[in-house]
Parts: C-alpha cells; sequence; structure tokens
C-alpha cells in the first residue's frame, strides 16, 4: 500500500459552489454545460437496455446477439477515446464537443430505423465512435476551469450528469415504449444532442480567458492567483499574480515526462480500477431490466421505472463524492486517502451490495441491496477524475482517454458475459451478480495500491 503524501493543505478556499467577492461565477455555467453534455450523451446510451426486450422479440434475436447490440457501442467508444481528445485538441472544445453531440444524434436516428442484426450492431459501433472524444475533452475542460481543489466537485457533478441521464432515460423510455414504441423513444432522445450541441456552442470558450464574462477575480480564483487591485479595468481581465502554480499550470511535460506516467504503477492501477467499475456499472444500463423482467416476473414499464433507483444511486454517490474527497485533501493534504481511500472503499461496499443481492428472493430486496451499491460505487468516480488529474498535469486529456478506453472495454465486455452466462445457464442470474460483486471488489484493491501524486518535471 503506497504511503500518504504530506503535501500541506494550505488555508481554506471559500466552498466550490460559493465565488469569492467580485468573481462573476462564469465557470459555474460552464460546469452546467459540462454537466448537460453528458446527460444528453446518456440518454441514447441507457435506451436500448430498457428497450431491449422489445427490440430482441421484434427483431427475433438471441440473448447472446442482444448483448453484443448493446455493449458494441463500448466498442467505438474505446476505439475513439484517443483521436477524439486529439481532435479536441487540435481544433479546440468549443468545436469539437458540439460535432460529437450532433453525430451521435445521427446514428441513434440510424438506430431507430434498424431493421436487421446488422443495421442495430453498426449503428451503435458508430453511436459510440462519435461519443469517444467526449470525456478527454470534459477532463481538459476541468483542467482549464477549475482549481486542484474544487476538480472533485466539479467532476462529481459531472459524473452525476452521466447518472441522471440513465436515469431519466429509463423514466421517460417507461412512459414513452408502451405508447410510441422503441423507435420513436429513440428519435426523441436523438433530438437532445442536436439542442445541447447548439446552446453548448454559443455557452463554452476553450479557455476562461476568452469568455467575454468572465472577470479578473474569477480568472485568478481559477488560475490558483491573486488578483491585483485595478479600479480602472475591476470587470475585465486584468492583471494578476500568480501564486504558486500546481503541476498542470506548468509547461507541458516533454515526451520523456508523458511516456513516464504512461507506464507508472499508479497510472496501471487507476486502468485497472476503471475497468472493475466501468464492468459492474455497464449491468445497470443494459442487463438490469431483462434481470427485473425475467428474475422477477415485472412488467417492460415496471422494470424501466425501478432502472431509475440504481442509476440515481450512483449520481447520489457521485455528488457526495465530489465534495468529500476535496474535504478530505483540504483537512489531512493526502491525496491518496482522498483518492485512494475513498475509491477502496467506495468499490468493495460495492461489491457487497451486489453479493446481497444474488441472495434477495424478490425484487424489493434485491433493488435496494443493488441501488446502495451504485451509491457506493459512484463515490470512486470523482476519485478517478481527481487522480487522473493529479497523475496526469498537462497530459490529463490523453490519460484519461486511456482510463477511459480501459473502462469502456469492462462496459464492452460486461453484457456480452451476462449473456454468455445465461446462454450456458439459462436464467442463473445469480452467477451473474456473483460476478458483479467479485469484479467491483478486485476494483477496490487495485485502488489501495494507486499512489496519486503528481509527476515532476
Amino acid at each position: 500500500m503506497p504511503a500518504a503524501d504530506s503535501e500541506p493543505a494550505g488555508p481554506s478556499p471559500p466552498p466550490p459552489w460559493r465565488s469569492p467577492p467580485g468573481a462573476t461565477g462564469v465557470r459555474h455555467l460552464v460546469l452546467a454545460g459540462m454537466t448537460a453534455s453528458v446527460l444528453v450523451a446518456y440518454l441514447p446510451r441507457t435506451a436500448l437496455g430498457p428497450a431491449a426486450s422489445s427490440i430482441k422479440r421484434e427483431l427475433g434475436l438471441s440473448d447472446l446477439a442482444m448483448g453484443e447490440v448493446l455493449g458494441v457501442w463500448a466498442m467505438g467508444y474505446l476505439l475513439l477515446q484517443l483521436p477524439g481528445g486529439w481532435l479536441g485538441d487540435r481544433f479546440g472544445r468549443r468545436v469539437m464537443m458540439p460535432l460529437y453531440g450532433l453525430a451521435w444524434s445521427f446514428c441513434t436516428l440510424g438506430t431507430a430505423v434498424a431493421r436487421t442484426l446488422g443495421g442495430l450492431w453498426w449503428s451503435r459501433l458508430c453511436f459510440g465512435m462519435a461519443q469517444g472524444g467526449l470525456i478527454p475533452c470534459l477532463t481538459r475542460a476541468c483542467l482549464d476551469w477549475f482549481p486542484e481543489d474544487r476538480r472533485g466537485t466539479a467532476s462529481a457533478a459531472i459524473t452525476a450528469g452521466m447518472s441522471v441521464g440513465g436515469v431519466a432515460a429509463s423514466g421517460v423510455s417507461a412512459i414513452l415504449l408502451p405508447a410510441l414504441g422503441w423507435r420513436v423513444t429513440l428519435e426523441v432522445f436523438a433530438l437532445t444532442g442536436v439542442v445541447w450541441a447548439v446552446w453548448f456552442w454559443t455557452l463554452f470558450r476553450d479557455r476562461p480567458e476568452q469568455h467575454p464574462r468572465v472577470n479578473t477575480a474569477e480568472l485568478a480564483l481559477i488560475r490558483g492567483a491573486r488578483a491585483k487591485p485595478d479600479p480602472i479595468d475591476d470587470e475585465g481581465l486584468g492583471d494578476f499574480v500568480e501564486v504558486g502554480l500546481t503541476q498542470d499550470e506548468r509547461p507541458a511535460a516533454g515526451w520523456t515526462d508523458r511516456l513516464r506516467v504512461f507506464v507508472g504503477f499508479a497510472f496501471l492501477m487507476i486502468n485497472a480500477q476503471a475497468f472493475c467499475r466501468a464492468f459492474c456499472y455497464a449491468f445497470f444500463n443494459s442487463w438490469f431490466p431483462p434481470f427485473l423482467e425475467r428474475a422477477h416476473g415485472l412488467p417492460v414499464a415496471g422494470a424501466s421505472a425501478l432502472t431509475m433507483l440504481p442509476l440515481a444511486g450512483f449520481a447520489t454517490g457521485a455528488m457526495m463524492g465530489g465534495p468529500l474527497i476535496d474535504g478530505v485533501l483540504r483537512r489531512t493534504g493526502s491525496k491518496w486517502q482522498s483518492r485512494s481511500l475513498v475509491g477502496a472503499a467506495a468499490l468493495i461496499l460495492s461489491g457487497l451490495g451486489s453479493f446481497i443481492a444474488m441472495v434477495a428472493g424478490h425484487p424489493t430486496p434485491a433493488v435496494l441491496a443493488l441501488t446502495l451499491s451504485t451509491v457506493a460505487s459512484g463515490f470512486a468516480a470523482p476519485a478517478t477524475w481527481a487522480a487522473t488529474m493529479d497523475v496526469g498535469g498537462k497530459s490529463s486529456a490523453s490519460v484519461m482517454a486511456v482510463i477511459n478506453m480501459t473502462g469502456n472495454l469492462g462496459a464492452f465486455l460486461c453484457p456480452i458475459a451476462v449473456g454468455a452466462i445465461l446462454e450456458i445457464f439459462p436464467e442463473r442470474w445469480g452467477l451473474a451478480l456473483l460476478m458483479l460483486g467479485l469484479v467491483s471488489v478486485a476494483g477496490g484493491v487495485f485502488w489501495l495500491l494507486v499512489n496519486p501524486i503528481a509527476p515532476k518535471d
């Protein structure tokens, strides 16, 4: 287990949700746009889970084939992580993120009109590719728009947006699927991506100093600096004095230093826990509604509605986890306690919830146990973002791209693994839950081995 680092905590800043006197607080509006991006991205991503039984019956698919359709988007997502992040750096997040939104909306329409297994498979593969650059771009945007001791809370909001999108997809699907069918439901979700893309382009700028509404005080807060008094330009971007740049604000490291990050043990362990966490989470936006229908006899609408609970649990855990890791860092000055210890406890408790659900004989305790499991797992999400920025520094977008690739390899394999279990052992859902519990506990062990200290220049 790595020793806890002892970086000085420094003076207590204002709470992350409060702007210091004179600061405009534009970063909060930017964060809202960033959070909305993952919310609308998760609407069509999650909607196929509640619709899985209807699609399977209409097109005559096997469990294994349906599992491949549910999981193939993650393969496209994995393949475009690094290229998507590079395009964001090359052409700017303001340009590329709205383009990604338009692209995944077009692919969602492709799924809605698909009439064959091949049509479903290719449209979902391209859908995943269109969303591949989103998280790397958001990681760099978070790095640019928030100081180090507020990134946990900012990343928690983004992470919670993912689950809110999943909750909304499940809730809206429960209403639209019986009334309009799965094709029209997907068309509705495609429209949300178009609306977000237009709004975000008008709202966002790649750097805070490029935004017309960011003043000196807010820029100083973001950059970890102290503003100079300027009676003439008290609303503009006046001069400010840097008072201790963090690792991510120093000049970019060379290729040797970047390579050192990618082969470092901390980077490998963050990847390993990301695989485990994403593997387990993928169950809830793929096989969870069929699990409730087939293992506990619930109707499609009821299963879709109950899917909201675990996804809401993940959002709740993420929102609590962000302030927690920021608070632990301020109190102890230890990134290991703030990131690694919190992440380890979260995933081990999450695994325990899966074990309890495995032996539950009624849908109510099973759903409650799995909801508690996702609440616990949610605490590890902002820890992952914060540790990635700690380790990656100026290379955080590329580092997050690789970590997200690893995580989505897990997301790709989970639906296929569950489908394979059901093919070999028909309706043995307890084996699938046992697998989830063991993978989650393994993720907790990997967290204990992470030492999230930024590399030195």
